[in-house]
């Protein structure tokens, strides 16, 4: 991060009002424009090129109404303040070649620039060479031609014949036009708004356009040009045949930019399609230091307030309109307003520039191979603090932003470096490639993605138009028109490449992470999906998913009588079981139910584990919520998950975690899940979904429980008969036999042994032969007194080798 070079700037534009504009394409509701802007703005900001000031980011204003500030890179001198100054040829053929060569980039990219002016030719030294940085080349695109905003976008100077004519029209063509007005000025050195007023001017392009219908009007322009500042100009020279050709009356008779390269630029031409590794680095790092600026001061609105540029009216005159009768609408109009020249203000830097000075050069730089004690010690106890206050750290994140990209560069040389990093947590502003390289999206799979047919008629395509306009619509990007059709082509894409599985409701929300996140990247966007889906919601999208679904309600049943059997008791008694409320939490993996900004910190740590998380997650989540449950009826249940509360989601990813380190693995197992993500001392007996209702606790595998025996942190009960445990029995457990009259008097033999055991966080397994009959029995009793850590050993007696046992004397 370079911040003695990179600055920014802010615009702000003046959206029409809603309803204004035209209807959505899916539920017929009004879109404003400013909301389309933002979906558009996703576009410019995937344009790198040397030539292009970098657009950073867009967001409307909170204080006033229908204002868009877009915040883009700047530099205080441009060609418009420097025409006097530039007088060396060889300086001119070069800035020229630069204009020339952007503008051949922007039109390969399908960007019409539409408002191309000198002033918005901004000038860099870079290293001995002056870099042309164009700005404002996404106006037309943003605005859509200016019928969105409340200005006209052009500008009388350079505006094409057929734009005067034709208001908001703007080709590839009335750039090229705009361009030869511009090399015109480089080459007289003086601007034609110091020449003419924009009456005088256009009256005059007007009279040569009647004159030169079928010539360019070069001539005649610079014939003026010299009786107005005087001089002599040679129209020979390769300028002013550039200009000469982009000035022609018909657009068709104008060339195009590539055409202009390959004529006058040849060796420039061949150089336009080179990918450059190094521009991609740089455009990373402007957004790193405009993230690091906004943690460094005051917000870009409060900026523009103080300056005037965004004016805020008095409350009393921003009343809203009245709607009275048949929809008339009275108001005074005077809304909150802002700048309408097109001005970019520069954003101060000086407290970013201070602060990246404060940081020290080994947290910026870490060295992953050759780390001192000194570095491993910087870690300061104060970041042991929320995500959310941590992302707010502007020393901490640019520390982390510089070693997660170090490591996402090196990916996939790294990952095991990668993983063990994200444990700690994930910078928001890598949090896209993170997840992809944790999901473990390769480049092979992101190419195949131009093959997939997303645009045949499917038979989910009736519902996806219903669900897609009502996803995450509280998320501004997601209201968008360009969010609309690129969820649905995110959607068809994963369904036309698994035709064994179809749209169930609530893919949708489990798909809208993956967009945001990879906006400008749908192709790793769908990789990361379907990444994701393969690990962690195997099989849920199959047209008859229910022996999927209830296997995994009854598994996270099982885990909530194991961590909290009073609970899991009271919701058994009011019969308000998982299937009431959970199905939406598992087959979205809580996408659907919580927030984008909480569900991105919850999923950071999802992606570090395996597919059994979600039921911890789940666990947790009614952790939160016991003291509401505890003491609620039915119908306060059903309330309180309807309308989820605020969850304190760092609460939730930290009791997840003890849950899914200190239970067993083999207690969360699932016979549908992702086969390399169940390991092979994890695998239990395969019952049916009718067999996993009968229990009440998890069964667990004997590879675990032996585990467990190690280190003496289990209380074994033994329910066979005395007979049978006689024969043969293990260390240290104790004989229980079952009988189904347990009184509070038989069962004192085992109470004092049971509460010594949960005191001690220690587990309950019950022993029995491979039926299990009694101790799911003696299960259900123990969870009904509220005993946690209660389970069942897998297979019974038969699963454990002969050699454990101990004959009794």
């Amino acid at each position: 991060m370079d911040p003695n070079l990179t600055k920014f700037g802010a615009l702000t534009l003046l959206a029409k009002d809603s309803d204004e504009v035209c209807k959505s394409l899916f539920n017929g509701l009004p879109i404003s424009p400013s909301t389309r802007m933002m979906g558009r703005f996703g576009i410019l900001t995937s344009l790198s090129h040397d030539g292009l000031c970098k657009y950073v980011e867009i967001s409307r204003s909170q204080a006033a109404q229908n204002i868009v500030i877009v915040i883009s890179e700047h530099f205080e001198r441009n060609l418009a303040r420097e025409l006097p100054l530039l007088i060396s040829k060889s300086e001119m053929s070069d800035l020229s070649c630069q204009i020339v060569q952007t503008l051949a980039y922007l039109h390969a990219q399908s960007v019409i620039v539409g408002y191309l002016r000198s002033d918005s030719v901004l000038l860099v030294q870079e290293d001995d060479k002056l870099q042309i940085k164009l700005a404002q080349y996404g106006l037309f695109y943003l605005c859509s031609g200016g019928r969105e905003v409340e200005f006209s976008l052009e500008d009388a100077f350079y505006a094409a014949p057929e734009s005067l004519r034709r208001s908001f029209f703007a080709s590839y063509k009335s750039d090229i036009w705009a361009l030869g007005l511009i090399l015109v000025e480089l080459a007289v050195g003086k601007l034609f708004s110091e020449i003419w007023t924009k009456q005088d001017f256009t009256r005059m392009i007007a009279s040569f356009v009647r004159k030169s219908r079928h010539e360019s009007i070069l001539s005649l322009l610079m014939t003026e040009v010299s009786e107005r500042i005087g001089g002599h100009y040679d129209l020979d020279n390769e300028i002013f045949q550039m200009a000469a050709a982009c000035m022609h009356p018909l657009p068709s008779q104008r060339p195009s930019s590539d055409e202009l390269l390959r004529k006058f630029f040849p060796a420039a031409h061949d150089n336009l399609e080179v990918e450059d590794d190094a521009l991609v680095r740089k455009v990373d790092q402007r957004n790193e230091l405009f993230y690091l600026w906004k943690l460094c001061g005051s917000s870009v609105e409060t900026i523009l307030i103080n300056r005037g540029i965004i004016e805020l009216k008095s409350p009393l005159l921003s009343v809203p309109p009245s709607v009275v009768d048949d929809y008339n609408t009275f108001s005074s109009h005077s809304y909150n307003t802002c700048d309408l020249k097109l001005n970019i203000y520069m954003l101060p830097d000086s407290n970013l520039k201070k602060r990246l000075l404060e940081i020290g050069q080994r947290l910026l730089f870490p060295s992953f191979e050759y780390q001192s004690k000194e570095v491993e010690s910087s870690e300061n106890p104060k970041y042991v603090i929320p995500t959310i206050v941590k992302e707010k750290d502007i020393d901490y994140q640019a520390s982390r932003m510089r070693t997660i990209s170090h490591l996402i560069d090196s990916y996939p040389c790294k990952v095991n470096l990668l993983h063990g990093q994200t444990q700690q947590d994930v910078p928001p502003l890598y949090r896209g490639k993170i997840w992809a390289a944790l999901l473990n999206v390769r480049k092979d799979s992101i190419d195949s993605f131009v093959e997939i047919d997303t645009v045949s008629e499917q038979p989910s395509d009736r519902q996806l138009q219903v669900d897609i306009p009502r996803c995450h619509q509280y998320e501004e990007l997601m209201t968008s028109p360009a969010a609309h059709r690129k969820l649905k082509t995110l959607l068809k894409a994963w369904l036309f490449k698994h035709p064994h599985y179809v749209y169930w409701q609530g893919l949708d929300s489990l798909t809208a992470p993956f967009l945001v996140l990879n906006f400008n990247n749908i192709p790793r966007a769908y990789a990361s999906l379907d990444s994701f889906i393969n690990r962690y919601l195997n099989d849920f999208f199959l047209k008859d998913n229910s022996a999927v679904i209830q296997e995994y309600l009854c598994v996270f049943n099982h885990l909530i009588g194991f961590l909290d059997a009073q609970l899991f008791s009271h919701l058994r008694k009011m019969d308000f079981l998982p299937e009431l409320f959970a199905i939406p939490w598992f087959l979205t993996c809580f996408a659907h139910v919580l927030p984008l900004h909480k569900l991105f910190h919850l999923w950071d740590t999802l992606l570090l584990v395996d597919s059994s998380f979600p039921l911890f997650i789940g666990v947790a989540i009614l952790a939160q919520l016991r003291p509401q449950l505890i003491n609620s009826h039915f119908n306060d249940a059903i309330l309180l998950f309807s309308d989820l509360p605020d969850l304190s989601i760092d609460q939730v990813v930290s009791d997840s975690l003890d849950f899914y380190h200190h239970v067993p693995q083999s207690c969360a197992y699932r016979r549908h899940a992702t086969y390399h993500l169940n390991k092979d001392h994890g695998r239990l007996t395969d019952y049916t979904v009718n067999q996993l209702r009968e229990f009440h606790c998890p069964r667990i595998s004997a590879h675990d429980m032996l585990s467990l025996m190690k280190t003496d942190s289990v209380l074994i009960i033994d329910v066979r008969s005395t007979v049978e445990f006689h024969r043969g029995s293990l260390q240290n457990s104790i004989s229980f036999p079952y009988t189904d009259d347990i009184c509070d008097s038989s069962f004192n033999f085992i109470r004092n042994v049971v509460e010594t055991a949960v005191r001690n966080r220690h587990m309950i397994c019950i022993l029995d032969n491979n039926h299990l009959d009694h101790a799911r029995k003696l299960s259900a009793e123990l969870v009904a007194r509220s005993y946690n850590r209660v389970c069942i050993l897998d297979g019974g007696l038969q699963s454990l080798s002969a050699e454990l046992f101990t004959v009794s004397s």
